[in-house]
């Protein structure tokens, strides 16, 4: 993935969701040859967001490296360049999308803190200085190149020694008349002359007629509204959480939940649109869409059928999940479920001790407890 994309990508995000699809639409309009790619892109599965701890950042070399959160099941921490760091210290807890470059190495990208801020892009790449790309640059002169690609054009070679060069000059306005009947001297009508080396030329040779620089127009049809998975920027699980307070007079509310917190490092809001009949106090399921400015917001509330455990207490509820990876080195694995990922946002770790005979691909019922960094543990693992 480029360092470009990821510019491009840190534009984005920082404007509305709907200026992003009537975006997509001009986009589309633009290249309707990539329509195919886009929904084919749109269909697959995005790319996964973790959550780590900014570890280290070399200034003097441009990159630095957060620690690999368990879920991601890394043997290494994640590189970081400078482009993507920003604002953000060594020690802050940030989320980041997970990419690996040619070598198969990990690196973050789109970094995000918990108060939703998202770093503007610096200008250097991931090899350090030189500038490579910097926001404010606009190119003043381009042509489209194969692919889409907005090139800009090299300037043009300097002429040779005694090579001729045609400079369009530009008369000088006629003097005024010096007195009735007398005649001033014009200069002749037509094109300026053209000059070499301060002499004009004999007969130069006529200008090559232009061909035009950009084909004709071609009327295309208004593309169509983008997928309706696209309307929002929806997580793919819904959460759980408990309704913590809601005002009237302003129309909206708060949320609390522990996966949402884990992810977003803060409470979700709710409007009085999507809250309903829902009082606080009650637990609810719901999807989360984040506004221009990456702040979460529920939609689509609906009422929840687990206990949601308070602050320090056990979960008393019991999940049902498969085992999605096993690393044998290094002795724990992870269980997908749905409804543990609706409570605390992540997959399950499970160690070898509990895990016991159980394989990859088996479906498991287990307990959930929280180990002192509030990351969830399975226990009590039974075959389902």
């Amino acid at each position: 993935m480029s360092t470009e994309a990821s510019a491009l990508a840190q534009t984005l995000v920082q404007h509305s969701e709907e200026d992003v699809l009537q975006a997509l639409e001009l986009y589309d309009s633009f290249y309707p040859h990539a329509r195919q790619q886009l929904l084919q892109q749109y269909e697959r599965e995005p790319l996964k967001r973790y959550t780590g701890e900014i570890l280290s950042f070399n200034p003097d070399k441009h990159f630095g490296f957060i620690r690999a959160p368990p879920e991601a099941e890394l043997d290494k921490d994640v590189f970081c360049s400078s482009n993507e760091m920003g604002h953000f210290q060594v020690g802050e807890s940030v989320t980041f999308t997970l990419i690996f470059n040619k070598n198969q190495q990990p690196q973050a990208r789109l970094l995000q803190g918990p108060d939703g801020s998202v770093p503007q892009f610096k200008g250097y790449d991931e090899s350090g200085p030189p500038l490579k790309l910097m926001r404010t640059e606009q190119p003043k002169a381009g042509y489209m190149g194969q692919g889409g690609t907005i090139r800009v054009a090299p300037p043009p070679p300097r002429p040779a020694a005694g090579q001729a060069i045609k400079v369009a000059i530009t008369p000088p306005p006629p003097p005024a008349s010096a007195g009735k009947g007398k005649v001033v001297n014009r200069p002749p009508a037509g094109p300026p002359p053209s000059f070499a080396n301060g002499r004009p030329l004999v007969n130069p040779p006529p200008r090559a007629a232009m061909a035009p620089q950009n084909p004709p127009m071609v009327a295309t049809p208004p593309a169509p509204c983008p997928p309706q998975h696209l309307q929002q920027q929806q997580m793919t699980s819904r959460l759980a959480g408990t309704i913590l307070s809601f005002v009237p007079e302003k129309n909206y509310g708060f949320i609390g939940s522990q996966a949402a917190m884990a992810m977003f490092g803060k409470d979700v809001f709710v409007s009085s649109a999507e809250i309903g009949s829902f009082s606080i106090g009650e637990a609810v399921m719901f999807d989360v869409v984040q506004n221009a400015k990456g702040q979460p917001q529920a939609r689509n509330l609906e009422a929840c059928s687990l206990t949601l455990p308070a602050a320090g207490q056990e979960d008393p509820n019991r999940y049902v999940g498969t085992i999605t990876s096993y690393n044998a080195d290094k002795f724990f694995g992870f269980i997908a479920c749905p409804e543990a990922m609706a409570v605390y946002g992540k997959d399950v770790f499970v160690s070898s001790y509990e895990i016991a005979d159980c394989k990859v691909k088996d479906t498991v019922s287990f307990r959930v407890v929280l180990n002192q960094s509030g990351k969830p543990q399975a226990r009590d693992l039974a075959p389902e």
